[in-house]
């Protein structure tokens, strides 16, 4: 059902739906969806370099004693890769830094779940997992025309992600 056309956004629905058309066709577009595929696919990539992480404007400091691993057997190395940044001192870990889509969260217990992650799971499901952070619940017009775009040009305009709408 995807036209080499051009799709042209018509409105926007909860948020993250949107009514699209083009010169033949009328479908919804799962904005969300479509964000969520193309942050993994680069987050991907730049783990392969190693994800910048972004300081903090104040560390954040955690108990080692909050964690069920012993600081001295965590994966640093993985860590650093994803864009973190820490140091312990005396019982205390100083958290100076975090990816991106972390930082605006509590810093501590996202730390927490990001150590876990890293620890027990693929680099594809921590990939997963943060990518989850990056996807909005609500879309501006201009953020769901860009998402658009990406969908065409990133995803070549895959059907999979839209839902036709029977038009009489």
């Amino acid at each position: 059902s995807s036209s080499a056309e051009s799709w042209r956004l018509l409105s926007l629905f909860n948020g993250y739906q949107a009514l699209i058309k083009n010169a033949n066709s009328l479908a919804w577009l799962n904005i969300q969806q479509v964000h969520s595929v193309c942050a993994q696919t680069r987050l991907t990539q730049q783990v392969e370099g190693g994800l910048s992480g972004q300081p903090l404007l104040v560390p954040v400091t955690v108990s080692a004693k909050e964690f069920k691993t012993p600081v001295s057997q965590w994966p640093e190395q993985q860590l650093n890769q994803l864009g973190v940044m820490y140091y312990r001192q005396k019982d205390t870990i100083v958290i100076e830094q975090m990816p991106e889509m972390l930082r605006r969260g509590n810093v501590a217990l996202l730390f927490k779940q990001l150590l876990e992650q890293v620890s027990e799971s693929s680099d594809g499901q921590v990939i997963k997992w943060l990518t989850a952070f990056v996807a909005k619940n609500e879309y501006s017009t201009t953020e769901a025309e860009h998402w658009l775009n990406q969908w065409q040009d990133q995803l070549h305009a895959s059907a999979a992600y839209l839902q036709p709408i029977d038009v009489p």
